[in-house]
């Protein structure tokens, strides 16, 4: 008969336990405040109170924002303490960060002026309604550029999840999967596709006896956790078991906010009744999502503070095309083809692909050093600069000191090239310009009749549209 002691000497035990105590990645979730049901009219309050300050620097209203969320209620003061600190003004800034960029609500940055995502203010409109807060947690990725601990986990938390449940019924076996089973194997998962595997682990734990599954838990909670050479001196969190099992409550209120799955402290289920939800979320889910490795926060927050992104193939290619990472471009854009997911008619094979993008990367590093091209005096800031609007191609700087957003159409359909064009002045206008009007670019290899028009339709004159070919010569559409 098995001992509990063997339970190490089995390969597939042993290689088990051996990754496990050699990573200290996991499904990490920020802390500092629960995000379940009974929360959410907290974070609308205090979300509704930031929006009054809209556009201001923060670091000169955080004081006043922190005073007036006390005098609401939505703060309390730290027993013996009379007034906050400076420290306490850093904490309560450090945790309303946490909130809000954990749900893409706003960005709220020493450094910036405060910002309400759309996210942000459709929440604030629906009165804080949950289902808002369902659809941010649909396309929640780990790792992100808000919370980048565990890089190398690349997947959709909640959505691998909801697949995992679905693999154990409720109804067939009194519960879908336990606490102990999230802390050993889910949590550990890095990446979509390790869905079998973690079904595989939960179904041989099971046919452990419970002197086994003991054992088997004991021995990864004694294995410290060791970082760069060295044992981390944390006397809770001594070991991953240990540090996952301290985040746990954070992370299961996040992923099992949606009303279709249950957590009731020892287990996680679907119910029956919302069997066919979950069914139909998953069958989407492996139809047209797709991981995307955003460059920064504010790429991020541009992404996810959007109620209209919903993590799709073509937004992950999108990003990919407009940051000039070709790699990433084509990566997905062969996996969209493998899959049947775009839409055009007749879709460019992969050489065709990878040539037009090679094109357009070209043009642009060209015209990182060639602005003078465009127009004399005109001055490199950056290239892919970041907003929470999403990334500009180039953000340069005239003569007479106007910053200058240039937009390189990259195959864009003209409606979109100028909405995004006008949506990266207004962000400069506000963030950046202090007053001062900011102009637009867009440079195209080829120009249409449809961005002649839509171009025309604007008549803003300080809008500019040029037709750039390697010739050394670029000509001003009129």
């Amino acid at each position: 008969m098995t001992t509990p002691q063997s339970i190490i000497k089995d390969k597939f035990w042993r290689n088990f336990f051996e990754e496990y105590v050699n990573s200290d990645e996991y499904w990490y979730q920020p802390k500092g405040f629960a995000i379940k049901r009974e929360t959410l009219p907290i974070i609308f309050n205090r979300l509704r109170i930031l929006a009054n300050y809209q556009g201001q620097p923060w670091d000169k209203v955080q004081r006043e924002y922190t005073a007036l969320l006390t005098k609401k209620g939505l703060f309390s003061l730290r027993k013996a303490k009379k007034q906050y600190t400076a420290s306490d003004f850093s904490a309560i800034s450090r945790m309303n960060k946490v909130v809000f960029s954990n749900l893409g609500l706003a960005w709220v940055d020493g450094k910036s002026t405060v910002y309400i995502t759309k996210v942000g203010e459709e929440f604030l409109k629906s009165k804080g309604k949950p289902a808002i807060i369902e659809e941010q947690i649909l396309k929640y990725q780990f790792s992100n550029p808000s919370f980048p601990q565990s890089k190398s986990i690349k997947l959709f938390p909640h959505l691998f999840l909801l697949e995992l449940l679905l693999n154990f019924p409720e109804s067939a076996n009194g519960y879908g999967i336990t606490r102990d089973e999230y802390l050993l194997f889910v949590s550990r998962a890095a990446s979509s596709d390790q869905v079998g595997q973690v079904i595989e682990h939960i179904d041989r734990f099971r046919k452990l006896k419970e002197q086994e599954r003991s054992f088997l838990i004991e021995a990864v909670q004694k294995v410290p956790i060791i970082t760069e050479g060295k044992f981390r001196a944390l006397s809770r969190r001594e070991s991953i078991f240990r540090t996952i099992e301290l985040n746990s409550s954070y992370a299961l209120h996040f992923l099992c906010f949606p009303h279709y799955i249950s957590w009731k402290v020892a287990k996680i289920c679907i119910p029956g009744k919302h069997w066919q939800l979950a069914n139909d979320l998953v069958r989407k889910y492996h139809k047209e999502y797709f991981y995307t490795e955003f460059d920064s926060e504010k790429d991020w927050l541009s992404y996810y503070g959007d109620p209209t992104k919903k993590g799709t193939f073509k937004e992950a290619l999108e990003y990919y095309e407009t940051t000039s990472k070709l790699p990433q471009a084509l990566e997905t854009y062969s996996v969209a083809l493998r899959k049947g997911v775009i839409k055009d008619q007749k879709p460019l094979n992969i050489e065709e692909y990878a040539n037009l993008r090679f094109k357009e990367k070209m043009l642009e590093d060209f015209l990182e050093f060639n602005l003078h091209l465009l127009e004399k005096g005109l001055k490199l800031i950056r290239r892919q600069f970041p907003t929470l609007v999403g990334p500009i191609d180039i953000l340069a700087i005239d003569s007479q000191k106007h910053y200058v957003v240039i937009e390189l159409k990259k195959g864009k359909a003209s409606d979109k090239v100028m909405g995004q064009l006008h949506r990266y002045i207004g962000f400069i206008e506000e963030e950046m310009s202090k007053g001062k009007y900011v102009r637009g670019t867009i440079v195209s290899q080829e120009i249409d009749k449809k961005l002649k028009y839509a171009f025309k339709a604007f008549k803003n004159p300080h809008l500019q549209l040029f037709k750039f070919q390697f010739t050394g010569k670029a000509e001003e559409i009129k």
